[in-house]
This record gives C-alpha cells, structure tokens and sequence, in this order.
C-alpha cells in the first residue's frame, strides 16, 4: 500500500490532502487482483469552513480469464464507510441478482462535503455523495450514478474516537411501475458511524 497524508488533523481536517494507493493479490484456490485509488482534499474558505473533495476508484479482476471473483470479495457501495454513498442502506448499490445485491468488480465514488468545523471536537457538514458499482471495468458509467445529499455532525468524544451522523436524501431508488417501467424516486436515511470515514 502506498499512502501520503498532509491533512492538518487526520479526523476532522480542514486543510490538506490525503492520497492511498492499495494493491491486493490473491493466488490460491481463489485468484484474482484488487486495485483502489483514494484521494481527499481539503480547501480551507474563511472562518472556520471549509471544503472537501474526494474520490475513490475500486477494480477486481480475475487472474486468468475462467477464474471468479467470490461474491464476498466484490465491491458493495452505500451507507457509510469507505465505499458509502449517503442516503442509501449500507451495501445496497451496484450489481443486483433477483433483487438482492451481489457486488460489482469496478466501483466509483465521488463525495463533495461543505464542512463549518466549530473546533477539532466538533464539526457540521452538508454533503453530496454519487457513485455506483458495475459488473465490469466495460461497464463502468459516469452517467450511471447514484446521488444523496443531506447533513451530519462529527463528534471527538475521548476514549470512544469519533462519532457521525448524518441525515441523506437518496435522488436514485428505483421500483417497477403498473406498466413494467423502472420509475425513480428520493428516500431519506440516516446513518451513525463510529471512526473516521475519509
């Protein structure tokens, strides 16, 4: 894994950058290889707000072309996380069999946050999430995201780390309408988190 961090604190920055690179390799009864990019920079505006950016790019890929990937080791987005999409139930985005999801071999997140950081303690944010997960790397499509936008909180609280929650709109759920037609509709959910998420 190769990591670079120049945030002025790792669990509520305001100015700075982070950059990770992580590579997995798997050669046994199961083979395949694992690549994830993740980048998050801070914009310090006026007084105590700033601004976030981040994003994440996830691929797994067979190492011979009849091996496969376990359903357990793909890609899941939403909810929180490393691979959260806010306003959605934790891994519920991406490739989906009989209505239940499966995971996707290639994944992108994109995460905008608006934060008003009171002190190292506490923090507020707004915040506007997109991303999705395909089958394949053929099949990735930036037109093809699923978006939340919503508020949270981060709290600093010794001896218990950092606690969230946020409150997200999902723009992207789906359901079948009388005439067999996908129709899309918005959602609320709220998430609690417990440790740093970007």
């Amino acid at each position: 894994r190769f990591l670079r961090d120049s945030r002025d604190y790792i669990f509520n920055a305001l100015s700075g950058s982070s950059f990770s690179y992580t590579i997995g390799l798997s050669v046994g009864g199961i083979r395949f290889h694992r690549h994830i990019t993740d980048a998050s920079f801070y914009y310090p505006l006026f007084w105590k707000f700033g601004l976030m950016f981040r994003t994440r790019f996830g691929l797994i890929n067979p190492l011979r072309s009849y091996d496969t990937i376990p359903i357990y080791e793909r890609f899941y987005a939403g909810g929180t996380g490393e691979d959260g999409i806010r306003g959605y139930p934790d891994r519920t985005i991406g490739v989906k069999e009989g209505g239940y999801a499966i995971g996707g071999r290639a994944l992108s997140i994109f995460s905008l946050e608006y934060k008003l950081r009171l002190s190292h303690q506490v923090s507020f944010i707004t915040f506007f999430d997109a991303g999705n997960a395909w089958e394949s790397f053929t099949k990735f499509n930036l037109s093809d995201l699923k978006r939340g936008a919503g508020i949270g909180v981060r709290l600093e609280i010794p001896m218990l780390g950092l606690l969230g929650f946020d409150f997200g709109r999902g723009f992207d759920y789906e359901k079948i309408d009388v005439n067999g037609k996908p129709v899309r509709y918005g959602q609320w959910q709220p998430h609690f988190q417990i440790g740093r998420t970007f």
